[in-house]
């Protein structure tokens, strides 16, 4: 009988499964692992990692975004809704370009060489 065993982030957000077929209990529990399933079936319950949440869920612990597909609420595992998933992770502002960076400068100096002209610094 394998045990299964889920990471859980800030949120509950679901971030690792790992199962008692290469831990055992007490390693799970040091590392803040907390017990959702068992069963014997090793495809699914002792290779937790890989494919317990696809094969009881339908999906695997992450989406194509890389954004947790499930949360998990006093041992239940539940999907996270796209609304959820927008609410709990933003886009990110992506870097501004070397362009858009020498954009910024270039302004800034022609600013300050336009007050320095006019005698304001």
């Amino acid at each position: 009988m394998y045990k299964v065993y889920v990471k859980v982030d800030e949120n509950n957000c679901i971030t690792g499964v790992e199962s008692t077929a290469f831990y055992t209990e007490q390693e799970l529990l040091d590392k803040g692992y907390v017990l959702i399933d068992e069963g014997d079936n090793g495809d699914i319950y002792g290779h937790a990692q890989p494919n317990y949440l696809t094969s009881k869920y339908g999906k695997p612990c992450y989406d194509d975004g890389f954004k947790p597909n499930f949360k998990c609420v006093s041992g239940e595992v539940i999907a996270l809704t796209d609304e959820e998933k927008a609410a709990l992770f933003p886009p990110i502002k992506p870097l501004p370009t070397s362009d858009e960076i020498q954009n910024e400068f270039n302004i800034d100096v022609d600013y300050r060489l336009s007050c320095l002209e006019l005698g304001l610094i």
